[in-house]
């Protein structure tokens, strides 16, 4: 009985962690507000990954963003992934949206959506690198000749993971099926 008690923790720990690890890599919208929203351009891009070259305008001139970076095309709609020359940025507003980092450490990196391509759009960088945080409107150009496609990815980490964790639910619970069926009481068998 002590063994079977140990397996089913055993067991259930490995599906917290395979949860955990879907939910962090398969869902990182999460950790973005909605204000008041202005959606992502439609891009006559097929679906898949692209690196493009951007610039920013704006501010007092010091800060600056990674380019070339990653864009990624779903259901043509465009994100980017941009990194600042800081780490001091806490959030972005983008089209009526707050996004937060998708980093702890190092420069801040967001994934926001592309509301133009090839045209300048508006984005907020709260930057706390002053002695109170402060938003900072910029003008981000994703230059539209630069679009460059990158090899295809294989499968998604996090679809791996919430399928293993489908598999270890499936088998959790025929396993405690099993146990259950083999120790059930007499009256439960019909005995007398």
């Amino acid at each position: 009985m002590r063994r079977i008690c140990s397996s089913v923790a055993a067991a259930l720990a490995v599906l917290a962690i395979c949860c955990c690890f879907a939910i962090t890599t398969a869902w990182p919208a999460l950790a973005q507000e909605s204000h008041g929203i202005q959606e992502a351009e439609k891009v006559d891009l097929a679906d898949g990954d692209y690196t493009v070259e951007v610039s920013l305008a704006g501010g007092s001139g010091r800060a600056s963003v990674e380019s070339p970076t990653a864009m990624v095309v779903r259901l043509g709609k465009a994100t980017l992934t941009l990194v600042w020359s800081s780490p001091n940025y806490d959030y972005m507003l983008v089209g009526g949206r707050r996004y937060m980092p998708i980093n702890q450490t190092g420069n801040s990196t967001f994934e926001i959506p592309v509301l133009s391509l090839g045209e300048p759009f508006k984005v907020v960088g709260d930057t706390t690198a002053m002695s109170a945080p402060h938003e900072i409107e910029y003008e981000l150009t994703i230059k539209r000749d630069s679009v460059r496609e990158v090899a295809k990815r294989q499968v998604n980490p996090g679809i791996i993971a919430m399928i293993t964790a489908f598999v270890l639910i499936l088998l959790f619970g025929l396993l405690w099926a099993k146990y259950a069926f083999a120790h059930r009481s007499p009256k439960d068998k019909g005995e007398d």
